[in-house]
């Protein structure tokens, strides 16, 4: 056990494992997974029409938020991107990049706090050799989402804390970066809209004397910095709520004691360790695998942290704020009706993470030889588990292809273009929304947006058009390719498909 735990031996392999962890995450990017799921796509093109014209798809100037499908995407992510498709270009490969760069931060910057919290190197590798091999924090790091960029915005928010929680007084200049970075978890997902306000107000945990003004200034710049999303909610009827509406349980009829008794049904479902660490999400776009979202062992170090500081460290008021926000964390996911969605429910594989550093240190401390032996083999378990996982998701991910329209760029806009007649047509029923794809991929192929033409409610397409549709049949055309999400078609050709 003590050749396990030297300092020296065992740091020196930690740092080994996390650095090649860390770069698998650029491992087969971007190809698995295969294709480009509509929502990357959507977020991509807007990236580029604002890199390159400073207007989205529809023609707004720097917009707030970013309409599309229904739904308005936050903006933080998209201006990111913009900024590097206008310097390499637009390519799925800078995208998918960003995202994976983001991960790969986001856990470096994991391992930066797990060292100032311990003050141990081989502590710290621990958590972010978890981090690297956590299924959550991977997959979330594979798809251009504005979700890929919210745990790195957690760390930091959780970084600049602590150091501040070490301080008697709080200056100017921290009260204003970190309204910043609060401002930044609001915008950047849709989660932040509630849990941003839920970690402002915990910083009250801190209130003191001497802080009290900084504290109050905090707060107070925080609620004029969500001034401007409450205004284009209103200018726009309600837009930012609308998805919410669509998924959550709470209506003006339904009786409040129903509501709450719902929200407590969820809030126990996203909490509940089997699910957590077996099962996971049963979404095959954000997560695939025999195992769970968060791994076995690194559930159970977070739960030995989580004991640990209730027993001895709840008076710390860092403590008592990292509990806070362990228990606020699920709020926002367990408001609407979908089961442990891994994208709304994204802070806590982050804080779990931070609550293994007390665990870790009680076990590895103790003299008690089964404490000893259970670190042992928890950290084996989670290489193996890890590795399993790995290898299960590189077997599992090319099979995903139907699910992000890997046959668009293959099959269905080649078809499209070999009949050699632009514009081409695109016709999406309400609720079956591809138009972007056509769009997206031809910007890749170099075909300006002016060559495609979306129909819109009732309008029909010129006879002998080439047109690419959602719809699962076509009337009064030719059929050219039936694909799963997508057929292709010439209009007007007096041929019924069914």
């Amino acid at each position: 056990m003590d050749v396990i735990f030297n300092l020296s031996r065992t740091s020196y392999l930690l740092i080994c494992a996390v650095a090649l962890l860390l770069l698998s995450y650029l491992y087969q990017v971007p190809k698995n997974p295969p294709g480009f799921y509509i929502d990357e796509s959507s977020i991509s093109y807007n990236a580029y029409t604002i890199a390159t014209t400073g207007q989205d798809e529809y023609g707004e100037s720097w917009p707030l938020y970013f309409r599309a499908f229904g739904e308005y995407k936050n903006p933080v992510y998209i201006y990111l991107l913009a900024v590097l498709f206008r310097i390499f270009g637009p390519s799925i490969m800078v995208a998918r990049l960003l995202s994976a760069s983001l991960g790969i931060l986001a856990i470096g910057l994991l391992l930066l706090l797990a060292f100032r919290l311990s003050r141990r190197l081989n502590v710290a590798c621990l958590v972010a050799l978890s981090a690297c091999l956590t299924p959550w924090l991977f997959e979330n790091s594979r798809l251009v989402f504005e979700v890929a960029l919210y745990p790195i915005l957690i760390v930091i928010f959780l970084l600049y804390v602590h150091r501040l929680s070490e301080n008697e007084r709080w200056g100017i200049l921290d009260s204003v970066l970190l309204t910043v970075i609060l401002a930044l978890l609001t915008y950047s997902s849709s989660i932040g809209r509630l849990f941003a306000p839920l970690l402002a107000l915990g910083l009250l945990f801190f209130v003191s004397r001497k802080r009290l003004p900084a504290l109050l200034t905090i707060i107070g710049v925080y609620a004029i910095s969500v001034l401007p999303a409450l205004i284009y909610n209103s200018q726009h009827g309600g837009a930012l709520m609308f998805r919410f509406w669509l998924l959550s349980y709470i209506t003006p009829q339904t009786p409040l004691l129903e509501i709450a008794r719902n929200f407590i049904s969820h809030y126990f479902a996203n909490i509940n360790p089997w699910t957590i660490a077996v099962t996971g999400e049963n979404n095959v776009r954000d997560h695939v695998g025999s195992v769970g979202s968060i791994l076995l062992p690194t559930l159970l170090l977070s739960i030995a942290g989580i004991v640990y500081v209730l027993r001895y460290l709840r008076s710390n008021r860092w403590w008592q704020f990292m509990l806070y926000a362990l228990v606020v964390a699920p709020i926002p996911a367990s408001l609407t009706t979908t089961q442990f969605p891994q994208i709304r429910l994204i802070a806590l594989p982050v804080l779990l993470h931070v609550f293994i550093v007390p665990g870790a240190i009680w076990l590895i401390d103790s003299r008690q030889k089964w404490q000893q032996m259970a670190m042992a083999i928890i950290v084996m378990s989670l290489i193996g588990l890890g590795t399993f996982y790995r290898l299960q998701f590189r077997k599992a991910g090319p099979e995903r292809w139907y699910i992000f329209d890997e046959q668009f760029p293959r099959e269905v806009l080649p078809t499209a273009l070999s009949q050699n007649r632009l514009p081409i047509y695109f016709h999406d029923p309400p609720g079956k929304s591809g138009y972007v794809q056509l769009y997206w991929y031809g910007l890749l192929r170099g075909i300006t947006a002016d060559k495609f033409i979306r129909l819109t409610g009732e309008e029909k397409p010129p006879d002998g058009a080439v047109v690419i549709s959602t719809a699962e049949q076509c009337s009064n055309c030719r059929l050219l390719l039936k694909s799963i999400n997508y057929i292709v078609y010439n209009s007007g050709q007096n041929e019924d498909t069914k």
